[in-house]
């Protein structure tokens, strides 16, 4: 099984079994075509599975309401069993927790500064790949 692709928008790496880590390239606006671009790349890799993602980001980013919507939404129940976001930066965290609580996404849904915590969080949801 292929465990990593790297496009334009993001690297994109399957760390455990059922966890995959979206770490971003992009900078500043987030927007929803960036989004699709990466959905697409995580369905190649997924190969059907679903999984549970950790997000990382070098920069701030700012992403659109159409994006935060898109993460929230229920055609994300299909292939994403939850999300963790890795905060470097005060003003990640704010980001985050204002999509929380505005968007309310109905996956499992956490804000860590620890990408081995996050990973570990997320194993809990992680679905095995047979």
């Amino acid at each position: 099984m292929e465990k990593s692709i790297e496009i334009e928008e993001a690297i994109i790496t399957i760390v455990a079994d059922g966890v995959m880590h979206v770490h971003l390239k992009v900078e500043h606006r987030f927007d929803l075509h960036h989004a699709d671009n990466i959905y697409e790349a995580r369905l190649k890799l997924a190969k059907g599975g679903k999984f549970a993602i950790m997000y990382t980001a070098p920069k701030f980013i700012r992403p659109t309401r159409a994006v935060r919507k898109h993460l929230a939404s229920d055609e994300r129940l299909l292939t994403t069993t939850a999300d963790a976001f890795v905060i470097n930066s005060i003003a990640h965290r704010l980001m985050a927790n204002m999509y929380i609580r505005i968007n309310k996404p109905k996956l499992p849904t956490a804000i860590f500064e620890d990408k081995q915590e996050a990973i570990e969080w997320l194993k809990n949801f992680a679905v095995p790949k047979d």
